[in-house]
């Protein structure tokens, strides 16, 4: 990860902390950091940090989030069109 997204992120952690400290909602705080421009890997690293959980649980919160219902159909349309071109693959035995 460059240093400008881990600054990104760092900051983001920090400015989304008292959301999530007086929520613990995690729809409260992707909607928070939605509002504030926080996307895709930013806002699920975001997560990971105020959550203190793994990149799955921290996904889970992400793609769950009411708000964030775009961001999972465009994540769902990625995997079937990467699912369809594997089954496209041809291995060739030499």
């Amino acid at each position: 990860m460059d240093a400008a997204r881990t600054g990104r992120i760092a900051a983001m952690t920090e400015s989304a902390r008292p959301v999530w400290d007086a929520s613990r909602d995690p729809y409260i705080l992707q909607q928070f950091l939605k509002d504030q421009g926080c996307y895709g890997i930013d806002a699920v690293f975001t997560t990971m940090n105020l959550l203190g959980c793994s990149l799955r649980d921290a996904q889970i919160a992400f793609f769950t989030a009411p708000c964030r219902a775009a961001e999972l159909e465009f994540h769902n349309q990625a995997m079937d069109a990467f699912e369809s071109m594997a089954d496209e693959v041809v291995v060739h035995d030499d």
